[in-house]
């Protein structure tokens, strides 16, 4: 293992600290491989000056008095093994999962306490402190309950230097803002593993200051941590990701995702959405991956209120309908598309999480479609619609097509293809696949969901005359001699749905998928019935 001056250090102050001198560069780097009585490149050169063995590594020096050169070069020989030992050890403690062994090996090197959280915030392991009142009150709320507080994760939020530390990864000092919470400040130390956020490692500077060597220790352990708790979350051992799991349609803990949804200050029954983004295909696998590294960082920094994966050959956002209606959002998609050749699939919205696995796939759907249909919706711009559960859904965040913003040219018709897409503009395209007829159901407009459930609940007025109103070509005259009501009644209601869908018209892609949404709930209703039938018989 490589040390740097700064690690030597904080190895021998706790054994020797009136005896040493340090005149140690901030930038000295890990890159020292052993103790030597004679020059070395990357190697502590140990020698006698003026009643003192200096040890020089690459130039920073450690003074040590009342030691000869010979047994100040066992001891330095000594911190290596120390830390060779340490690192060996802590190696094996990630692979066994026994991560409350590597806080108590580590810090007794760090002399401060240790914290490692996984993804969702939830302790793995934290240093012991006999007197929990000289702690600050987060350290003792997660002592206590196991999870980092909902306050904190409020004040992370809102504290633009702690949101980024978090975000990153890397070893990022952390100094808070006057709170009653958290008063220690110290280190933090991002894990990810295949870009995707696997813990956090944190060091708070109690018992004496933190130096640049806490810093690259704490990154190396980072770097031992993340490898295995990758491979956990890859062979779902683990929590893991709570929004990866959601995606994959696996359990979550509900203290997982009540922490999550905190951080990002939103509630269990917001209306979300999906978006997917797919870079031009490169033909190689490195610049394929990189093309998603570099997508997935630009969001991370331009909209950190946005949950960001990297899921097989997507980039994955979700976040609530709010996010995706703001200007600058779809300004910066718009452009992003455009000029950099990615491809952007938008799902329906839906109140909860609890449907998140669907609208990942309608997202994947639309995103993957060769070209968009003419006729689409126009631009939505604040309408409402609603959901399989009722809940009312705002549509101004879905673009109907990449033609409904105003720029000249082919700007988002690269090769032909539009590069923006929705799935309600190919949600007719979707219910004609093969797919099983109750998991259609989630793929069917919410609208029609909505008023289907109007009707399910005694009031049929919207949804009987939207389907006699497309059963009829969409004349207005014939639905209402169908309907032995007045053609100003079918126009009255007619314009109710539209508003609820904000739409001017129904073309025919849009005429399609809204029939097909309700043959596929009706159909559903009568298997329902039928089934009820033959229980009872």
């Amino acid at each position: 293992m490589k040390l740097s001056m700064w690690m030597i250090a904080n190895r021998l102050m706790p054994l020797m600290a009136d005896d040493l001198t340090l005149q140690i560069r901030d930038t000295a780097k890990a890159v020292l491989n052993s103790a030597r009585l004679a020059y070395a490149t990357n190697c502590v050169y140990v020698y006698e000056e003026d009643n003192s063995v200096i040890f020089n590594g690459e130039g920073d020096i450690i003074r040590v008095k009342g030691l000869r050169a010979i047994e100040a070069f066992e001891l330095l020989q000594g911190v290596f093994d120390y830390y060779q030992d340490w690192e060996s050890q802590v190696e094996d403690d990630a692979e066994h999962g026994r991560f409350q062994n590597i806080v108590d090996r580590s810090e007794r090197i760090f002399q401060n306490p240790l914290l490692i959280q996984n993804a969702n915030s939830r302790a793995l392991a934290m240093s012991h402190v006999d007197d929990l009142s000289q702690m600050d009150a987060e350290w003792q709320y997660i002592a206590r309950t196991g999870y980092s507080s909902l306050q904190s994760i409020h004040l992370i939020r809102y504290d633009n230097a702690a949101m980024e530390s978090r975000l990153q990864n890397g070893s990022h000092t952390f100094q808070w803002r006057k709170n009653e919470q958290m008063t220690l400040n110290g280190l933090t130390e991002g894990l990810a593993f295949d870009s995707a956020t696997c813990g956090r490692i944190t060091l708070l500077e109690k018992n004496r200051p933190v130096n640049p060597g806490d810093a690259q220790l704490l990154h190396r352990l980072g770097q031992i941590l993340q490898a295995y708790m990758g491979k956990t979350i890859k062979n779902e051992n683990d929590s893991a990701n709570v929004f990866f799991r959601l995606i994959q349609k696996k359990a979550v803990n509900p203290n997982d995702l009540k922490t999550q949804l905190h951080f990002y200050n939103w509630k269990d029954d917001d209306v979300f959405q999906v978006v997917l983004l797919k870079p031009q295909q490169f033909g190689d696998s490195y610049t394929d991956q990189r093309a998603l590294s570099i997508i997935q960082h630009s969001i991370q920094q331009t909209f950190p209120e946005c949950v960001c994966l990297r899921i097989s050959e997507y980039v994955a956002l979700v976040a609530v309908e709010s996010t995706f209606m703001r200007t600058e959002f779809m300004s910066f998609l718009k452009s992003f598309s455009a000029r950099n050749l990615v491809a952007i699939g938008f799902s329906l919205p839906e109140p909860g999480l609890q449907e998140l696995s669907y609208m990942f796939r309608q997202a994947e759907f639309a995103l993957n479609q060769r070209r968009m249909p003419r006729n689409n919706i126009p631009p939505v711009t604040g309408a409402e619609c609603c959901s399989s559960s009722g809940h009312a859904v705002s549509r101004n965040t879905i673009p109907a097509a990449a033609d409904d913003f105003p720029v000249s040219g082919n700007f988002f018709s690269l090769s032909g293809d539009n590069l923006i897409r929705n799935f309600r503009s190919y949600g007719n395209r979707f219910l004609l696949g093969s797919d099983p007829a109750d998991e259609k159901l989630y793929f069917c407009d919410p609208v029609i969901r909505y008023l289907w459930k109007q009707k399910s609940n005694g009031r049929p007025e919207l949804f009987d005359t939207l389907k006699s109103f497309l059963d009829h070509n969409q004349s207005t005259q014939k639905t209402a001699d169908a309907m032995f009501l007045h053609r100003n009644t079918v126009n009255k209601r007619i314009r109710t749905i539209r508003n609820l869908m904000h739409c001017d018209s129904f073309g025919p892609d849009l005429s399609l998928y809204l029939q097909q949404s309700i043959l596929l709930l009706e159909m559903s209703h009568a298997f329902e019935e039928t089934a009820s039938h033959y229980k009872k018989g």
